[in-house]
């Protein structure tokens, strides 16, 4: 009894330092707004899920994942590491009222990323001519309709790394968390109730496509509303060292996308699609946990960056371990109801899904760890400490490809939730050491 009210006593005190160490100040309140949004996005995400799994079946949904993940590996090189560039110096731009070369690097970012990204759609679909079999049409269809929304999202992630910039955090994840979503879903509920006829997979990434072509335009048209008018009537200013400067945060995003597409990858390469089907499901319950760390994170990023170049380190830690308690707060209970629901949430996608249970506890315990580490690797990146992040990549990704390889063939879907597990652990062990030693700043939920 004594043990119980000391473990209620425990953690009614991380309740409340993690509600009262929060003060109503602009950060906290973009926050709240940012995770309002990102939960909003999240309930759109699982009702695509739930709306795709049911209408193309679980193969058929196992081949759109897949062809899903080869996308989302181009995208971050396809921005040759301007994305996460622009967050970082449209922010010090705006301070200095610099902007003519705040016009001159959004113009070079759009430039660069639309031939890069042209560029590896067109190389990654004569690969997929080469290595998918010319009977398996609608795997080469799906892949090719996939590739075509490559430039297309990079243009988009611009965008959005422009408006995250200028400090416009909700309008930055407006398109791309909730109009995008909720077009799709509008679309594919339209065409069940006038058709009735279940899609294949290569007509649901043509409907997909068109709605990302819709994003790019509503995304073009909210940036122009809020873009300062000095920027806009001054004569873009040809900047030195951009690419130099964005280069090793192209790895960073390379290696990032990688990593977090290698799973899928492995599995789809090594097993049969409804497996990749019913892991995709697990993994994307399991990332429901992470919402709060993003949208956090999100809000947080340019502040980040402003208060080290200021070497405002102790106000750096206030805010962090502000961020950090709130994740923590958010994820522990969302944790919770993961796996004592889990089972029953995956049966709504169907019978066959049932079997990812254990896949969803392994995946669900390496997020908590996430979330009680707080956001390290954005942390470096602001602080221009990217080179940490990209060794983090690199030593993650080893140790993922190597687990896969030996536990897929033994427990196929839960092989490679165990692999995704330790490089979980181990990303986030390297990274707080890294943050401790570099910036002298604990970010994790334990920091004083």
């Amino acid at each position: 009894m004594k043990l119980l009210q000391h473990a209620r006593s425990l953690v009614g005190s991380f309740y409340g330092q993690a509600i009262t160490n929060v003060e109503p100040d602009a950060i906290t309140l973009r926050s709240a707004t940012s995770l309002a949004l990102k939960v909003a996005s999240t309930t759109l995400s699982f009702i695509i899920s739930l709306l795709l799994a049911r209408t193309l079946s679980a193969n058929g949904y196992g081949v759109y994942v897949y062809a899903i993940a080869w996308t989302n590996l181009l995208i971050g090189p396809s921005t040759l590491g301007f994305d996460r560039l622009l967050v970082r110096q449209v922010s010090v731009y705006g301070t200095e009222a610099a902007w003519s070369p705040m016009r001159g690097l959004m113009r070079e970012a759009r430039r660069f990323t639309l031939v890069t990204s042209v560029g590896l759609s067109a190389a990654a679909a004569l690969l997929v001519w080469v290595l998918v079999s010319p009977t398996d049409r609608q795997m080469r269809a799906t892949i090719w309709l996939a590739l075509l929304s490559v430039p297309i999202m990079a243009l988009i992630t611009v965008q959005q790394s422009i408006a995250q910039g200028l400090k416009q955090v909700i309008l930055a994840q407006l398109p791309i968390t909730l109009i995008r979503p909720a077009t799709f879903i509008i679309i594919i509920l339209t065409l069940r109730a006038v058709t009735g006829a279940a899609l294949l997979p290569s007509q649901a990434m043509g409907l997909n496509l068109i709605v990302t072509l819709l994003t790019l335009a509503i995304g073009g048209k909210l940036l122009s509303m809020i873009l300062p008018k000095e920027v806009k009537a001054s004569i873009a200013h040809q900047g030195e060292g951009w690419v130099r400067h964005a280069w090793p945060l192209f790895w960073l995003g390379s290696f990032y996308l990688l990593n977090s597409q290698m799973d899928t990858l492995m599995l789809g390469t090594m097993r049969a699609p409804n497996e990749v089907a019913v892991y995709n499901i697990a993994n994307r319950m399991a990332e429901l946990m992470t919402f709060t760390l993003i949208a956090v994170s999100v809000t947080i990023a340019p502040t980040i960056a402003e208060l080290w170049a200021r070497g405002e380190v102790e106000r750096l830690q206030r805010v962090l371990k502000r961020s950090v308690r709130i994740i923590a707060a958010v994820s522990l209970p969302l944790a919770i109801g993961l796996l004592v629901f889990g089972s029953f949430v995956l049966r709504l996608f169907g019978p066959e899904f049932v079997v990812g249970y254990r896949a969803l506890v392994i995946l669900t315990g390496g997020q908590m760890v996430n979330a009680l580490a707080g956001s390290v690797g954005l942390i470096l990146v602001m602080t221009n400490h990217e080179r940490d992040v990209i060794i983090a990549h690199l030593l993650s990704l080893f140790v993922i490809v190597l687990l896969g390889s030996v536990l897929i063939p033994l427990w196929g879907i839960e092989g490679i939730a165990a692999a995704r597990f330790s490089s979980l652990i181990f990303w986030n062990i390297f990274l707080v050491s890294r943050v401790r030693s570099r910036l002298r700043i604990n970010p994790t939920v334990f920091g004083r």
